[in-house]
């Protein structure tokens, strides 16, 4: 009568263990993963660096005279502060004003002939007409007539380009500025354009900083 009961304890055992395998498993799907966040927000910069630098005028350039001829008195001085128009030096006018005078008379002289060679021209178209004068008589004439025209047109150019220079004989600031440098001084013979004064514009200044990112 006693192999009974250890049939039912071996039975009950198995079943036992079968039960503590079936507990249910966590799905991936509803797993909570963490994430990271930071939040970001504008502040102010407390944070200053200082530079070394150099203030510089951003335009430069040499003033010289649109003529030729010997500079007779300089006005400004190193560091002077000038204006746009303001004289700097002047050129000795004696020269140009005989260049004026002189083209003056050239003018004068061109339109003279210029006037008789017209008047030959018209003569010489009435007698051709009246049967007078050869037409290759008439086309000299005529001919001479623009010649004296032309020549009257270009002894005006002349005289202008004269007087734009005894005009030139003032060097004129064409900005504000400072003077930096005299490159010629009174007394000094120089040429059309040739420097004379080094002007740093003070319309517009920059900063030249040396820095080096670490």
């Amino acid at each position: 009568m006693f192999p009974a009961p250890r049939l039912a304890l071996t039975l009950t055992l198995p079943l036992l263990l079968a039960a503590c395998f079936e507990r249910a498993q966590p799905s991936v799907e509803n797993v909570a993963r963490p994430v990271q966040t930071v939040r970001v927000a504008l502040a102010a910069d407390a944070e200053s660096r200082a530079f070394a630098g150099t203030i510089k005028p951003r335009q430069e350039a040499d003033a010289g005279f649109r003529a030729a001829g010997r500079i007779a008195a300089r006005l400004v001085d190193v560091g002077a502060r000038v204006t746009a128009g303001q004289v700097l030096a002047r050129l000795d006018p004696a020269d140009l004003t005989l260049q004026m005078h002189a083209a003056q008379a050239d003018l004068a002289s061109a339109e003279a002939q210029a006037a008789q060679a017209q008047a030959d021209a018209a003569r010489s178209a009435t007698l051709r007409g009246q049967g007078w004068a050869s037409a290759q008589s008439d086309e000299v004439k005529q001919a001479a007539a623009r010649s004296g025209a032309e020549r009257v047109a270009g002894a005006r150019a002349a005289l202008a380009l004269a007087q734009n220079r005894l005009d030139y004989a003032d060097l004129k600031a064409s900005a504000p500025g400072v003077v930096m440098a005299v490159i010629a001084d009174a007394g000094t013979v120089v040429a059309e354009g040739q420097p004379v004064l080094h002007i740093a514009a003070s319309a517009a200044l920059e900063v030249e900083v040396a820095w080096w990112a670490s």
